[in-house]
């Protein structure tokens, strides 16, 4: 089984309600993911999905909190834990933070992951 091709990650960081203008003029958060599976397991197997997401901007995104999900081939895979940790989190600027989930294999085929998520430009 093909657990996940390259799967879609879309994440946005909001500036926080009646936020000031105080720092730097353009300091903003940036977030980017991506997401990663073996790329063959078995039938019955537990096997990982691993988004990483990372704060390219200058400010921290508070509020971070993912989800991952099967888009296609759903049917062959069920989810067993996560993500790890749960969030939602604080990603500061230029850092990255890894969630896990666990998954099992049901049968054989291709399975596309995506993960979607948001967090508040601090």
């Amino acid at each position: 089984m093909s657990p996940a091709a390259a799967g879609d990650a879309a994440f946005n960081a909001w500036p926080a309600t009646g936020a000031g203008t105080s720092g730097a003029f353009g300091s903003t958060a940036q977030l980017a993911a991506g997401v990663s599976a073996p790329p063959a397991v078995s039938a019955g197997q537990w096997f990982p999905v691993v988004l990483t997401v990372s704060n390219t901007g200058d400010s921290p995104a508070a509020g971070v909190a993912p989800a991952v999900s099967a888009v296609a081939g759903g049917g062959l895979v069920e989810a067993v834990g996560g993500p790890v940790p749960a969030g939602p989190v604080t990603i500061n600027g230029g850092l990255s933070r890894t969630f896990t989930w666990t998954y099992s294999a049901s049968g054989a085929g291709l399975v596309t992951f995506s993960a979607t998520g948001a967090g508040v430009d601090t």
